[in-house]
């Protein structure tokens, strides 16, 4: 079990600073486009994960997500929302938006509480009530401060939270 804790923080810590040198990526190839950016890296990740999927033989977890509709239905909701996601971040990013990419991010965790709050039925004891009205505070002082709807960011948080959610009702696992 430690091991496997090691790996998942390793990975996360990986996924992360690879995350955030993205944007200095996204702008090296600004011609590309983003529907293209997002493209390739959709099918070079289905690529890489299907490999890893194959050498580690959980292919029948495959099988058993694609007959299961509602199973696919979850599955396909999340994927378009994710890709949705990534097109607004990359195009927010060769736009040159990119705080609003960052405050996007930054509200994402409580557009999921409120999320499981909503969907869920999840319920928050006192503490977890002050934290997120705090947070709420932080962002809505942020929001003033950008001097306008900051909809690239409402749009990012909003899509995350909704792959999340969709994500994490589809019966399959990580």
């Amino acid at each position: 079990m430690q091991r496997e804790v090691r790996a998942g923080f390793l990975a996360a810590l990986t996924a992360y600073v690879l995350w955030g040198f993205l944007p200095i990526l996204f702008k090296a190839i600004h011609g590309v486009g983003s529907v293209t950016i997002v493209a390739e890296r959709t099918l070079f990740s289905l690529v890489f994960v299907g490999i890893i999927l194959v050498l580690m033989r959980r292919t029948g977890e495959i099988r058993t997500a694609l007959a299961e509709p509602k199973t696919l239905r979850s599955m396909l909701i999340s994927a378009v929302v994710l890709a949705t996601n990534w097109l607004i971040y990359v195009y927010a990013v060769e736009s040159g938006q990119i705080l609003e990419t960052s405050f996007g991010y930054f509200i994402n965790p409580l557009a999921n509480v409120v999320l499981g709050i909503v969907l869920l039925g999840e319920r928050l004891n006192r503490w977890q009530t002050v934290a997120l009205l705090i947070a709420a505070v932080a962002i809505g002082i942020q929001a003033v401060g950008l001097s306008g709807i900051p909809f690239i960011a409402l749009s990012i948080a909003l899509t995350f939270a909704a792959y999340g959610y969709f994500r994490k009702t589809a019966k399959v696992s990580s």
